[in-house]
């Protein structure tokens, strides 16, 4: 009886060191996750001078964005800033309204601008339940939907910005 209360006491007086680590890595993790891409769009295909061109546009949750460029080992950074908070409060509220699995319920039919030149865009959204994908040569994207309308309306003011 007596070891087994000294063994209950050294194993409540241990859990607190045994469980920092683990507290500390949900604590980081949830870090990661509010710092980290809640929208990227990724646009390929098209010529240029090195090859197929790429780019990218990542927004984080607290509005802050980076545009790159490039092909194979030429990457650049064509831009970086801060979005208004209005603008990202939206997008937010626009994420969690969305409806995903609709969007994902409507193929893509026609040709991918990457076949004739053009450049095909993939969007990925950061959710409460994990990454969506949203490619638009395999869904049907249609830019009148809201989130999608604000997304292509905050690349516009993206791209206009000098660089």
């Amino acid at each position: 009886m007596q070891k087994r209360a000294v063994s209950l006491t050294a194993i409540l007086t241990a859990l607190p060191y045994f469980c920092t680590p683990i507290i500390a890595g949900q604590a980081l993790a949830k870090e990661v996750k509010k710092s980290g891409a809640l929208v990227k769009v990724v646009s390929t295909g098209g010529r240029c001078t090195y090859g197929g061109c790429y780019g990218e546009v990542s927004i984080n949750a607290a509005g802050a964005y980076t545009w790159t460029e490039g092909t194979g080992d030429h990457w650049h950074v064509k831009g970086e800033g801060q979005l208004p908070h209005k603008d990202i409060a939206q997008l937010i509220a626009q994420i969690k309204k969305t409806n995903f699995l609709s969007i994902k319920s409507v193929g893509f039919k026609g040709t991918c601008p990457s076949a004739y030149d053009g450049q095909a865009l993939t969007f990925t959204f950061q959710t409460d339940k994990g990454q969506e994908v949203i490619p638009e040569c395999q869904y049907a994207v249609d830019d009148r939907q809201p989130l999608f309308s604000q997304i292509k309306r905050l690349l516009r003011d993206i791209y206009a910005k000098p660089k």
